[in-house]
């Protein structure tokens, strides 16, 4: 599936302006060649939810250190991530970082967990819990562990689907992260999601 291009277009100015509402539609292969990928969508959520977080001061070794993006497990996005890549997030370059195990982790900001597996997702959240890492993954298991922000589908046809997102607050808190209010607003709970035990 592809992103609608003014659909993308507009939500994403509006969350930069402090004015978006919505999801962003996604649609066939048959889209315009300017519409985004699935991936390339979910790499400019990752982007824009990290520059309107707040991590604690004392989070980066200088002030010239990069903002670290990192991918556990396997990487799905691919050159899709070219589209942020060489943009700032927080000020700080981005650097995008692989790792195969949460232990491999020593810097890292903001991570995705590609990983599916139920017991390897709660031993990954459980191994980053109370760290200062914007967590980002779209499984049951990583919703029902603590991950903080969860990327869902809302399909619309067949060859069309709108990406959301929602946030668990209480997770963020304690890995000592403040996401901004405008962002708190824009998140949408997946109606279809089984609630936590």
């Amino acid at each position: 599936m592809r992103l609608r291009g003014s659909s993308t277009a507009g939500w994403l100015v509006g969350l930069a302006a402090g004015l978006g509402v919505g999801g962003l539609a996604l649609r066939s292969a048959d889209a315009p060649a300017a519409a985004y990928t699935a991936f390339q969508h979910r790499a400019w959520y990752i982007y824009l939810i990290s520059q309107y977080t707040q991590w604690p001061t004392n989070t980066f070794a200088d002030p010239s250190a990069p903002f670290v993006l990192g991918i556990l497990g396997k990487d799905p996005f691919g050159r899709d991530l070219d589209l942020i890549k060489d943009k700032p997030i927080k000020q700080r370059a981005l650097k995008v970082l692989r790792f195969k195990e949460a232990a491999d982790i020593t810097t890292c900001h903001a991570l995705y967990v590609a990983d599916s597996d139920p017991e390897r997702v709660r031993a990954i959240l459980t191994a980053l819990a109370g760290r200062p890492i914007l967590t980002f993954g779209e499984t049951a298991p990583f919703r029902r562990h603590q991950g903080i922000v969860t990327l869902w589908e809302q399909p619309e046809t067949r060859d069309k689907a709108y990406l959301y997102f929602d946030i668990n607050r209480a997770a963020a808190r304690q890995a000592g992260l403040r996401i901004s209010a405008y962002v708190l607003k824009l998140a949408r709970p997946d109606p279809h999601a089984a609630s936590p035990p």
